[in-house]
């Protein structure tokens, strides 16, 4: 019975006070905002006992080893590093593929070379682009060098094949 007493004793001293900070309020914007405060205050202390009764929820987790974690997290870093050299080599192909019809050029086979360390940052200076051309354009080597790399943002190795 003491236990009742004592929460309605809270709940009547949150009503008086939730009531005089209502009063002192604005008609503004800002008046909602303390209104809305004042009610929130009000509900949580009708409800405080409701939460005091219901007991604390625990949870025992058993410890993850260590050195698995790491391992996980190396092998996925890998795989992510992997699958980053392939997307930057497939976008790049494409781009090259793209510049060269554009420049008027068919038939050339792009390969897209990265020479990064495994773990290392992948790099602009890593990348280059290996352009099989016709020998046909030849002619324009130096042209078609200076004009893929500016597009591109790499190195560029032209060669040229028969036929």
């Amino acid at each position: 019975m003491e236990v009742i007493r004592q929460w309605a004793f809270g709940v009547c001293c949150a009503a008086v006070a939730a009531g005089l900070v209502q009063m002192l309020l604005p008609d503004s914007s800002l008046g909602k905002l303390g209104r809305t405060v004042t009610a929130a205050f009000f509900i949580c202390s009708l409800a405080f006992p409701l939460f005091q009764a219901v007991p604390t929820l625990t949870a025992e987790l058993e410890p993850f080893p260590v050195e698995e974690s790491q391992e996980v997290s190396r092998n996925l870093e890998l795989l992510l590093d992997q699958r980053l050299q392939e997307q930057v080599q497939e976008a790049l192909r494409t781009l090259a593929q793209e510049k060269l019809e554009e420049m008027g050029i068919e038939g050339g086979d792009v390969r897209i070379d990265i020479s990064t360390q495994q773990g290392e940052p992948l790099d602009q200076e890593d990348l280059a682009a290996e352009i099989a051309l016709p020998e046909e354009y030849r002619f324009r080597h130096d042209e078609l060098v200076q004009s893929l790399e500016y597009q591109l943002g790499i190195q560029v190795r032209l060669e040229y094949k028969d036929g």
